[in-house]
């Protein structure tokens, strides 16, 4: 079984994983001349999953399959008081998508895991809130009918174009109990 990493995420080859993926805001006090109190935010995400088939229980033929999951999503909001003369700071949560499918998609097997964390500094603003959330679960997704094989898959449901869209679905039913994880930040 050969394993491959495709990453889930639209930004160019040259930005993924670097600094430049990061984007400095130009709203907000860009300039601060005296140390003040930010507001910071970094959201994590971690997925394994396993594709399973379903058999009917009258005859012992493939019925459907589907994808179960179990999944950490974590959250911090805090204060940090400090000078940061670059101003606000917003970095898109990114993802890698490691699987045995050969297409790009999810396989029978794989991980969903952080790549660049989603991560906001901001001056402290009327309002803020602060706190941790970590939410783990299991949840069962991508249901389709019949047998799922890996040379089935090739160039049908499950390929990297509908990779993105699968994994959304992950996050955002992982994400159903967990209000502070800012699913705008998510690049898929």
């Amino acid at each position: 079984m050969a394993i491959n990493r495709v990453s889930v995420n639209t930004a160019d080859e040259f930005l993924k994983g670097s600094t430049a993926a990061a984007l400095i805001t130009a709203s907000g006090n860009s300039s601060l001349a005296s140390s003040t109190d930010l507001f910071v935010h970094i959201q994590n995400f971690e997925l394994f999953y396993e594709r399973v088939n379903q058999y009917k229980t009258l005859d012992g033929t493939p019925d459907f399959n589907y994808v179960d999951c179990n999944y950490i999503i974590e959250v911090s909001e805090e204060s940090l008081y400090a000078n940061v003369s670059g101003g606000d700071f917003y970095q898109t949560h990114t993802f890698d998508l490691i699987s045995d499918s050969p297409v790009g998609g999810l396989g029978t097997c794989g991980v969903v895991k952080t790549l660049n964390a989603g991560y906001i500094r901001r001056a402290v603003q009327d309002g803020d809130t602060f706190g941790k959330q970590r939410q783990t679960g299991n949840m069962i997704t991508g249901k389709f009918p019949g047998q799922y094989t890996l040379a089935a898959a090739s160039g049908a449901f499950d390929t990297s174009t509908t990779a993105g869209a699968t994994v959304f679905d992950m996050i955002l039913t992982a994400s159903r109990d967990t209000d502070r994880f800012d699913l705008s930040m998510l690049d898929l």
